[in-house]
């Protein structure tokens, strides 16, 4: 039987010599070592190595600038917050500079609060704090004891450990009452945060026409291909997702835990309510830590000053708290991070050891953004080669009578 020759890049069938039929390491080893691939390999190293050199020089350069992006970054954190309230707004019926208005409006009121209610409080509680630091530790510390003894611990020695503590708290307090009585000093960034943040605010997209008009725009935009755009303004809607919505609401927690901190301690009759739930409040802001963390601080104040106390203020506060965690947090955040249990934990860890606390605070909205857009990377492709592969098979019929024919017996050549 005489074999057809097989057509290569034929108008009237597809191409049948594909290295299909052979194994991949025979087929890469005579491919490998060609002069044309060689060269590729060396242009591949030699653009590793620009790269290299460009991040050394980009880090050089950040670290000149720290002060400045860290201005900037702070109104586009301001920015990412606010945005889900300005959209709100605006999806109510208002103009877009009457809702960024109306937005720093509130979080103005809402400084002007806190200045006049909580920070006199605040200032006088932690000096009496400091200074009365000796004294409550070496009341914990007793209690500590006596409680070792009546489990018939005899060989406890708390003595290194509280004078540790002792120390440590003074140094934290001391800090925080620095900050607080320094806080004059950061009116000028406030205000440069937020003549950014507004800027920033007033030049997004909020209604759905300008959301879908992806060819509005001028100059160096229109010549940024489409896809890229969508691309970019996705990117845009995940930081927003993941940042101003992530943050938003662990803002939104941290304030209702403090306040219910100060307000059950206060009921109980313990000292330092306004401190301890500011410092509280702040804790819980720290993902999958800030909780437990949180609970710390209201036990060590009731121990010292009331034990019996303790019973009624760390059941009211974990109770509320797991309501707040499990229940309020989900309804405003939802899934906007897409990480699991174990993932949150990993980012937060390895976040704490490269940026410290700005890497616990930050490294969840990260991470959440990298997820979704390796997600979105996949569907996209997996929609481009769904695609394609509805092109090809579209194109079947489109071959003729001869071209099918010739497939056939090309194939059946193969077969035998």
């Amino acid at each position: 039987m005489t074999k057809q020759p097989t057509r290569q890049g034929s108008k009237t069938g597809p191409n049948l010599n594909r290295p299909d039929d052979i194994s991949v390491t025979d087929w890469i080893k005579p491919s490998l070592f060609k002069v044309s691939n060689l060269w590729r390999i060396l242009l591949v190293l030699a653009i590793i190595i620009c790269l290299l050199w460009l991040g050394i020089w980009i880090w050089l350069a950040v670290s000149y600038f720290a002060g400045l992006l860290l201005l900037f970054m702070s109104a586009w954190l301001v920015a990412l917050i606010l945005s889900p309230l300005v959209r709100r707004l605006i999806g109510w019926g208002l103009p877009k500079g009457g809702a960024i208005a109306i937005a720093y409006l509130a979080v103005v009121v809402l400084m002007g609060l806190f200045m006049a209610l909580v920070v006199p409080g605040l200032v006088s509680q932690t000096t009496t704090l400091i200074q009365n630091i000796g004294s409550l530790t070496t009341d914990v510390q007793a209690w500590l004891t006596d409680t070792a003894k009546g489990l018939g611990i005899t060989s406890l020695n708390l003595n290194d450990i509280g004078q540790q503590l002792q120390a440590l708290a003074t140094n934290l307090l001391k800090n925080a009452l620095d900050v607080i009585t320094g806080f004059a000093n950061f009116l000028l960034q406030i205000l440069l945060v937020t003549i950014i943040s507004a800027s920033l605010l007033a030049g997004q997209r909020y209604s759905d026409k300008e959301k879908a008009n992806y060819r509005s725009a001028s100059g160096i935009r229109d010549l940024v291909p489409l896809h890229w755009r969508k691309f970019g303004h996705w990117i845009r809607l995940s930081l927003e997702r993941n940042f101003g919505v992530f943050l938003g609401g662990q803002l939104v927690v941290s304030v209702f835990y403090g306040l219910a901190v100060s307000l059950t301690m206060g009921l109980t009759g313990l000292p330092y309510v306004v401190t301890t739930g500011c410092i509280c409040g702040v804790m819980m802001l720290i993902p999958f830590f800030g909780g437990p963390l949180s609970l710390l601080l209201p036990l060590i104040v009731a121990i010292s000053s009331q034990p019996a106390t303790a019973l009624v203020v760390i059941p009211v506060l974990f109770i509320f708290q797991t309501a707040l965690l499990n229940v309020i947090l989900p309804k405003i955040v939802g899934q906007s991070s897409g990480l699991g249990p174990v993932a949150t934990l990993f980012v937060l860890l390895a976040g704490a050891q490269v940026g410290g606390i700005w890497g616990v605070l930050l490294g969840v909205p990260i991470a959440g953004v990298a997820v979704s857009t390796f997600r979105y990377l996949l569907t996209s492709i997996s929609l481009r080669e769904t695609n394609e592969s509805k092109e090809e098979a579209n194109l079947l019929p489109n071959f003729g009578s001869s071209g099918l024919e010739d497939a056939k017996t090309s194939s059946s050549d193969l077969v035998k």
